[in-house]
């Protein structure tokens, strides 16, 4: 059977090299991270009170937020912006391998992302595992058979981070949050005499924080949500 810790430390070094994207895999990701922006200060009011004695000179304002969702949509919109160019209306956004996040319209790749955003594990970071795992060896006179199946998750730190500070954007405005968190990985297996097919969950949920920046002004960001991914083996 094979070993668990050996699959499992190759798992994180494939899921660390989140930028590096194949052409194996492809599969749609769910993207929701809720956002809480910071706004300006809006002047409410400001008034002079004179009396015999005093004057009072009274200002007031408002700190206010907006709120919105990062989901595929939004997210596609930014990585165009990012990158100052657009993308065709069957453009989508997919995991490639077991960690690499990619731009595709149809079959083919338009941009693989990395250099702005990413999905990787924390270094160092513990990881713990659970579910069964099984082997079958058969011998008879008709020959040898193995069956290898496994059904088991994996949790690790792990961190999702944009970073467009670099690029020159097509509005001028850079974005860059860091979100850490927890990355599940869901692995069912089946391997009949070296016939393999799996189905892959992988889920990462963290919160962050981050900034907007346009040369007049910078809002501070508070996110937290969550991605995922199912990946199979062709029928």
């Amino acid at each position: 059977m094979r070993s668990s810790t050996n699959w499992f430390v190759g798992l994180g070094i494939l899921l660390s090299v989140a930028s590096s994207v194949s052409e194996a895999d492809p599969a749609p990701v769910d993207i929701h991270f809720s956002v809480i922006q910071q706004l300006p200060i809006i002047p409410l009011a400001g008034k002079t009170n004179i009396t015999r004695t005093v004057t009072n000179v009274v200002f007031s304002g408002s700190e206010t937020v907006s709120n919105y969702v990062i989901d595929d949509a939004r997210l596609l919109a930014m990585l165009a912006n990012s990158y100052n160019t657009n993308f065709p209306s069957n453009a989508t956004i997919k995991m490639f391998g077991l960690g690499a996040i990619a731009v595709v319209a149809g079959t083919n790749l338009i941009l693989d992302p990395g250099a702005v955003m990413s999905l990787y594990v924390i270094p160092g970071g513990p990881s713990i595992f659970s579910g069964p795992q099984g082997s079958v060896q058969t011998y008879s006179p008709k020959g040898y058979s193995s069956l290898l199946t496994e059904d088991q998750t994996s949790y690790f730190p792990a961190s999702f981070v944009y970073d467009d500070s670099s690029l020159t954007t097509r509005d001028g405005t850079t974005t860059q949050f860091s979100a850490n968190g927890i990355e599940s990985f869901h692995n069912r297996s089946r391997d009949l005499n070296n016939a393999y097919k799996y189905t892959f969950h992988i889920k990462f949920t963290g919160s962050g924080v981050g900034t907007n920046f346009t040369s007049s002004s910078l809002n501070r960001l508070v996110i937290i949500g969550d991605l995922s991914a199912h990946i199979s083996s062709s029928p």
